[in-house]
């Protein structure tokens, strides 16, 4: 009887790990649902966040809420009875789908208490910064699991060590990608794809980015480099961690490398949730994903996507500077 005990709920905190690996994922089409198409007068669309959300969205929001919370604390409270047993296992192993369940449950774990720790702080100097950088915290989860369920593994995300020539090779060619997406992407694939669909070229998604810049810029100069060391380094690198280590690798070695290369950067375009950009993103993924496969580590991609944000970012910066908040 004890023993049937302890395989339920071991099975129940597996259970609870693959609900929240699914909500993980299933948070996309969820925000997509969320997002308002309005009719400009020049007959094209322009996509934004529904403000206010109706009481129907607010009711389904609740209730994913309200399961992704009871499926966290499963999930933490049978980990530490049987004292994460699961993740002890994964350590050193060979890179499995069940890494994958796990490494997007802690990620959903801690993303879910993050709302409580708003709450929690009395004072509103320290909430006002931490709202600041919220939307940025599943990057940092993403870190700091990673620390943990990566133990004996980097190496198969693509952590490896580099030699010279590397350093010779390597960044020129990722300067000239860099440069190649400025110039003619961002300039005519982008322009090509709203006139197309009929979209405005503006995104919404860059748009709150540039505003928490500029609010950064207006609270503190500490939070405005804050958001700099977090836009331009910590980002990339969690995403990086996410689609060309976990998600590539694991793809690439169940379906080949073109196929893997494309599906994650199809997740990676769906990911930002931005309409106007995805031909951008999604080539922006093939590009890393490509770099990934050509260079056999992740350093490179790291360092393109690295690039690529803190250049975007110090423009921003740049505005604000510029704007007389300091």
């Amino acid at each position: 009887m004890i023993r049937t005990g302890w395989r339920r709920l071991n099975q129940l905190r597996l259970g609870a790990a693959w609900l929240l690996c699914a909500s993980f994922f299933l948070m996309v089409p969820l925000e997509f649902s969320l997002l308002d198409w309005q009719r400009t007068p020049h007959g094209t669309w322009l996509i934004a966040p529904v403000e206010p959300l109706s009481a129907g969205q607010m009711a389904v929001l609740a209730v994913w809420g309200i399961i992704l919370m009871a499926g966290s604390m499963v999930f933490v409270l049978c980990g530490c009875l049987f004292r994460f047993s699961h993740e002890r296992r994964l350590l050193g192993s060979e890179l499995e789908a069940r890494d994958i369940v796990y490494f997007t449950a802690w990620v959903q774990t801690f993303q879910i208490a993050l709302p409580l720790l708003l709450v929690l702080l009395p004072e509103q100097g320290e909430t006002e910064a931490l709202s600041l950088l919220a939307s940025y915290f599943p990057f940092m989860w993403i870190c700091l699991v990673s620390l943990f369920l990566l133990r004996g593994k980097w190496r198969q995300i693509g952590c490896v060590p580099v030699d010279a020539a590397f350093w010779v090779k390597v960044p020129l060619v990722i300067v000239g990608l860099y440069l190649f997406f400025v110039l003619a992407v961002d300039r005519h694939l982008t322009e090509w794809f709203a006139d197309l669909c009929s979209l405005e070229l503006s995104s919404w998604r860059e748009e709150s980015i540039s505003r928490g810049i500029e609010q950064a810029g207006q609270t503190h100069p500490v939070l405005l480099l804050l958001q700099w060391i977090t836009i331009g380094f910590i980002g990339p690198i969690a995403e990086e961690i996410l689609f060309r280590g976990y998600l590539q690798g694991w793809l690439t070695k169940h379906i080949g490398a073109v196929a893997g290369v494309g599906a994650s950067a199809m997740l990676f375009a769906l990911f930002h949730i931005d309409v106007a950009l995805f031909p951008g993103l999604f080539l922006l993924g093939v590009a890393m994903g490509w770099l990934r496969v050509w260079t056999k580590t992740l350093w490179a991609p790291i360092m393109f996507h690295c690039l690529n944000n803190t250049v975007a970012t110090w423009v921003d910066m740049s505005a604000s500077i510029s704007w007389g908040y300091f």
